[in-house]
C-alpha cells in the first residue's frame, strides 16, 4: 500500500503581507490633500474612512491566520478538528502565525494601529461602524468538522472559516450565503462578509464607485 502524497496547503507558502504598507500609502496621500486643501470635511471623512478601513486590515489578517491554523492543524493531525473545542484545538498554531504576521505586516511599528482579536475569547472581527464598536464572530464550516485534508475536493472554492453575524466561542456552523449586509460599510459603500477557504486568498471585498475592491493580506 503506498503512502499518499502529502497535502500542500496555502499555509505552507511564506506569507508577504503588504496590505498595511498599501495602507499606509494610503494615509500619506491623504495627509497630501489635508495640507493642500486644509479643509474640516476632508479632516472628517479621512477620519471616517480609516477608522472603518483598518479594523478591516486586522480582521482579514485574523481570518488568514485561523484559516491556516485550522489547515496547519489537519496537516499533523490527519483531519480538521471534530468541532466543538476547535479554537482551543488551533490556538497554538493560530498564536505561531499571527506572531509572524505582526512582524511581516510591521504592525507593531506602524502608527497605524492594526487591532488583532482577543485569542482567549471569541473569535471575530472588532469593527467600527459609525463611530460606534462592532463585533462580528468567526464560524467553522460544519462539513468539514473532523475531514481530512485529502477529502476536499474543491479546496480553493470550499469555504473553511467565515465571518458570521453571531460572536460565540467556537462556532460550528454550515456554510450558507448571508442573506443580511455586512456591516460596516466602507465610504457608505457595501462589504462582503469575509470567507477563508482552505486554499488561496481571503475573500474580503467593499464597493468602491463602479468595482470592487479587496482588503488584502496578500502580495
Amino acid at each position: 500500500m503506498h503512502t499518499p502524497p502529502p497535502y500542500h496547503s496555502h499555509s505552507a507558502a511564506p506569507k508577504k503581507n503588504h496590505s498595511l504598507t498599501y495602507a499606509l500609502l494610503g494615509v500619506a496621500g491623504l495627509c497630501l490633500v489635508l495640507c493642500g486643501v486644509g479643509g474640516y470635511y476632508m479632516f472628517q471623512f479621512g477620519k471616517g474612512f480609516l477608522g472603518s478601513l483598518t479594523p478591516l486590515i486586522g480582521c482579514t489578517m485574523d481570518l488568514e491566520d485561523t484559516r491556516d491554523a485550522l489547515v496547519k492543524y489537519a496537516e499533523a493531525n490527519g483531519q480538521f478538528p471534530d468541532g466543538p473545542n476547535w479554537q482551543e484545538d488551533v490556538k497554538s498554531y493560530y498564536l505561531e502565525l499571527r506572531k509572524a504576521s505582526d512582524i511581516q505586516s510591521e504592525t507593531k511599528d506602524s502608527p497605524i494601529k492594526i487591532e488583532r482579536m482577543n485569542p482567549d475569547g471569541p473569535w471575530g472581527c472588532n469593527l467600527v461602524s459609525e463611530g460606534k464598536p462592532l463585533k462580528t464572530g468567526f464560524a467553522f464550516n460544519k462539513a468539514l468538522a473532523g475531514k481530512k485534508l485529502l477529502e476536499v475536493k474543491s479546496p480553493t472554492t470550499t469555504p473553511l472559516v467565515f465571518e458570521v453575524p453571531t460572536v460565540k466561542m467556537n462556532q460550528v456552523l454550515p456554510y450558507a450565503k448571508p442573506t443580511e449586509p455586512a456591516l460596516p460599510k466602507i465610504m457608505d459603500e457595501s462589504r462582503d462578509w469575509m470567507i477563508g477557504y482552505v486554499m488561496g486568498d481571503i475573500d474580503s471585498e467593499f464597493s468602491s464607485g463602479n468595482g470592487r475592491r479587496k482588503v488584502s493580506v496578500d502580495p
